[in-house]
């Protein structure tokens, strides 16, 4: 991200937002001085806590933010003997993290029991096709599945659940319960559940200056549901939409598509691709998905060099904002 920066004539700041105060357009972040504003774009994604449910707190990881699970996950790789996880959540994620969690365990000849609960049916999201060959795939890593279960405390080393016996967890993963964070309650934004209501424009419902993105935005005209692909699809319309308003002119709208391809690890260089009601699966689906990813990513690590005159746009234009 420094780097990135560097590269494009930003300033970063490392630190938490806290508060956006709209009245004096600061962003309050705690240890230094407000960051002072024309416009804001909203970008923090969601958190994973379950405060609600005993023992969370104590003795669980949630899957966000992802700095704290993947420190956690490591030094929990590098111990000794029996290593039983127990991942919250069978969502997309949920089954990810859990057959991630069998190969990786496997793979340093750990014994172990994985295994995936949720209060639901799982993989509830996916198509007929798909969900199958992702339930096949969790049962050939041994996963075991927990459907219409009631979780009724972590503990330090069990999972209670109601009418079944206690669930062995060395280790207990959050990957469900997902919310926005707290502090966007106090901005005086529309919300939706907490939510940042936003316009096609990725625009606050209530507040021009502010843009909205990603998991913590909820697009009013177009809801969808929270996935990283509708996150990386606004990019480049919130980057124009940015410029445009430093330049005075009108932003244009964003109009997300319907159905979108979510392809899966299982854990083990094999993959799974759902798009609709289509699934299909194969290693070439794993490698058709590290392309894509190492793609992705290359974009953050092999940066052009830019002129100094792309860092510092012409805003003569914003004399005239009819374009």
């Amino acid at each position: 991200l420094v780097r990135l920066a560097r590269a494009a004539g930003a300033r970063v700041v490392l630190g938490k937002a806290v508060q956006i105060d709209r009245a004096a357009r600061q962003v309050h972040v705690p240890g230094r001085a407000p960051i002072g504003y024309d416009v804001c774009s909203v970008d923090i994604g969601i958190t994973s806590g379950m405060p609600e449910l005993e023992g969370f707190s104590e003795h669980a990881v949630p899957a966000k933010p992802l700095d704290d699970f993947a420190r956690i996950w490591d030094g929990f790789c590098q111990g000794s003997g029996p290593a039983d996880v127990a991942v919250l959540g069978a969502g997309v994620a949920g089954a990810e993290v859990a057959m991630a969690a069998a190969h990786r365990l496997r793979s340093l000849g750990r014994s172990n029991q994985v295994s995936l609960i949720d209060r639901s049916e799982a993989l509830s999201r996916l198509g007929k096709q798909a969900r199958a060959k992702v339930l096949a795939s969790l049962a050939q890593l041994g996963v075991r599945l927990y459907e219409h279960a009631q979780v009724l405390k972590v503990g330090a080393d069990a999972i209670e659940i109601e009418g079944q016996a206690p669930v062995s967890a060395h280790l207990t993963l959050g990957a469900a319960g997902t919310r926005p964070y707290d502090w966007l309650a106090q901005t005086g934004l529309a919300l939706e559940d907490g939510y940042i209501r936003v316009l096609p424009t990725l625009q606050s419902e209530s507040d021009p200056d502010v843009f909205a993105v990603g998991d913590c935005a909820h697009l009013s005209h177009a809801p969808r549901p929270k996935a990283g692909v509708f996150a990386v699809r606004q990019g480049r319309p919130l980057a124009d939409n940015l410029k445009r308003m430093a330049l005075g002119k009108p932003p244009r709208p964003f109009n997300p598509q319907k159905t979108w391809l979510a392809l899966i690890s299982t854990g083990d260089q094999f993959a799974v691709a759902s798009k609709g009601n289509y699934g299909f699966s194969g290693a070439w689906v794993w490698r058709w998905k590290d392309w894509i990813d190492r793609r992705f990513m290359k974009k953050f690590t092999d940066l052009p060099a830019m002129e100094d005159s792309a860092r510092r746009p012409d805003t003569s234009a914003a004399q005239n904002p009819e374009e």
